[in-house]
């Protein structure tokens, strides 16, 4: 048995072996014999294959996550895929706030993927429980479309260690998420050159990309302004403003005693009925949420 399938059932394992493939719908917890708490485990990203998202089943608040790693074969861990995908960007320097301003520059669409250097995941099939499935772009070799009677749009993708995977979603979706992954992967490129030129002068780099540099860290700067200033209540102190930055850059909640606090209810209101404006709706609570394509120039994407 090669080591990517260990932790796993004979049961999975002789439906893969009949099927010729890994139906990642198919999969569910008592396919895996082996689970840990997140915080007793650290992963191994650079083999990790894909992450597969578990909604809760209402026993437990938490969310949970199968792991497929490549050497290590499966674990069963008690996390959601965007906290673990948060834990991951702590230990980078490219943060969930960064990714969404790269999302922005390269005119791409939610979801945001994660992407340091040549590590890169994107998220498959549709949202459960505000949470995706992703697959590592290092084993995705070939995709095509596969479809049977009855059944949702598939495809089938060849990853790059011999398995064939089965996901519940178009090609040409896939496609364009794993092109948007493509395109921010050359712009932190650009980036690292353009750090290398600053101590070798003679390394030159082309004024498009420096102006899509620029317009990458201004982009960054926009969005800590936008969610950040309406949703202050007081003057912060040079500290306090160091660790809102710091919060939101890890895609954590804004402290309360930072917030806008929502207008008491005014008696005489109550006497009249208040039509819904659809103009003058709140902004979406946390900085990851969907923009408006007219003002951003990105959107999620339609359906296929």
């Amino acid at each position: 048995m090669e080591p990517r399938w260990n932790n796993t059932t004979p049961a999975l394992r002789d439906k893969v072996t009949h099927r010729e493939m890994l139906v990642l719908s198919d999969l569910r917890v008592q396919d895996i014999t082996q689970q840990v708490d997140a915080s007793d485990v650290a992963l191994d990203w650079e083999h990790t294959i894909l992450l597969k998202n578990l909604p809760s089943d209402g026993k437990t608040r938490r969310g949970r996550t199968i792991v497929w790693n490549d050497l290590s074969g499966f674990l069963l861990v008690t996390a959601s895929p965007n906290n673990l995908i948060d834990r991951l960007s702590r230990d980078n320097l490219v943060s969930r706030l960064d990714m969404q301003a790269y999302l922005q520059v390269c005119q791409g669409k939610n979801p945001v993927p994660y992407v340091v250097g040549d590590f890169r995941l994107i998220a498959v099939g549709t949202q459960q429980k505000e949470q995706y499935d992703w697959i590592n772009l290092k084993y995705f070799q070939t995709m095509i479309p596969f479809k049977r009677k009855r059944e949702r749009d598939q495809a089938l993708v060849m990853l790059t260690n011999g398995e064939q995977l089965l996901i519940e979603d178009t090609a040409s979706r896939m496609t364009n998420r794993k092109t948007t992954a493509d395109k921010i992967f050359a712009l932190q490129l650009n980036q690292a050159k353009h750090d290398f030129q600053l101590y070798r002068p003679n390394e030159g780099l082309s004024q498009r990309n420096y102006t899509t540099l620029q317009a990458f860290q201004l982009e960054k700067i926009g969005q800590v302004i936008e969610h950040v200033v309406p949703r202050l209540r007081k003057l912060l102190t040079a500290k306090e403003w160091s660790d809102l930055v710091t919060a939101i850059e890890r895609n954590q909640r804004i402290p309360e005693d930072m917030r806008v606090q929502p207008p008491k209810p005014d008696d005489s209101a109550a006497k009249k009925p208040v039509k819904h404006d659809p103009k003058k709706s709140p902004k979406p609570h946390q900085w990851d949420q969907q923009k408006d394509p007219k003002k951003h120039g990105n959107q999620d994407e339609a359906g296929d």
